[in-house]
């Protein structure tokens, strides 16, 4: 019975959806962002060596937890791209982690390059407007659970990577950040193309509470493609902002 509550099919009625700006989002939310601040605080003073082999854990953990939303679509036939396939904005973490965690040289950096560019902000946006599982299952489901544990791990160890990595946010970091982020681009924008649906959102807005993105999506798909995907690279000057508030350390530290 348990499992009919955590695993439940989508729109059915016996369970209705947590939805955005609610009470249950709002509880997930504070709950959330009170767990990242002690995640925070206790891995303040971490070395570089210890945020790598912490990120190796992370990898693991929500590759696993990918992997079980994976089967749950696949279990009720939810077979389109859009559901399965790991390739929104904010799955780069996934692979970041991986690249962050066990790569070397170029690997290591690309995913360093996301894990400060692009997961302290995308990672409290969706906390802050999820606009995705929240919207279509209630707070005790499977992927709202780990929806926002996903995204509070990308709150926590992006802030982790802006302060403790070592790395500069200098236009170097930014390139390979903008590098990592063509890279996926390039096969999202195929898929969409072919198939027709929707990679890291960049053929149209979904459920994004802000009427003016529609409203350039209907005067132009190409022009609200270019503006998502400059959206994205500007996350970087967010997290260079945040990184003054502290003083940065030497790549060599």
């Amino acid at each position: 019975m348990l499992l009919n509550y955590f695993f439940a099919p989508r729109d059915e009625a016996t369970y209705p959806p947590c939805g955005m700006f609610t009470l249950p989002h709002f509880i997930a939310l504070f709950i959330t962002l009170a767990l990242v601040a002690v995640g925070f605080y206790f891995f303040r003073n971490d070395t570089r060596e210890r945020l790598k082999n912490k990120t190796k854990i992370v990898a693991i953990v929500v590759t696993v937890l990918e992997g079980v939303k994976i089967g749950y679509n696949f279990a009720y036939d939810y077979t389109w791209p859009d559901a399965w396939i790991p390739l929104a904005f904010c799955s780069l973490f996934i692979y970041a982690s991986w690249l962050a965690g066990f790569g070397k040289g170029i690997f290591e950096k690309l995913g360093v390059g996301f894990m400060i560019g692009g997961s302290p902000t995308a990672g409290l946006l969706f906390l802050i407007f999820p606009t995705t599982s929240l919207q279509m299952h209630p707070i005790y489901h499977y992927l709202c659970l780990y929806s926002m544990l996903f995204h509070g791990l990308m709150l926590l160890f992006g802030l982790l990577y802006v302060f403790r990595s070592g790395y500069k946010l200098d236009l170097k970091t930014f390139g390979y950040y903008a590098a990592i982020c063509v890279i996926f681009a390039i096969p999202a924008l195929i898929l969409n193309g072919v198939l027709g649906c929707n990679m890291m959102f960049l053929r149209e807005p979904f459920n994004v509470p802000i009427a003016f993105i529609g409203m350039i999506h209907d005067f132009s798909q190409v022009l609200y493609t270019v503006l998502i995907f400059l959206a994205y690279l500007a996350c970087y000057l967010v997290s260079w902002g945040v990184s003054k508030l502290k003083p940065q350390r030497s790549k060599d530290e």
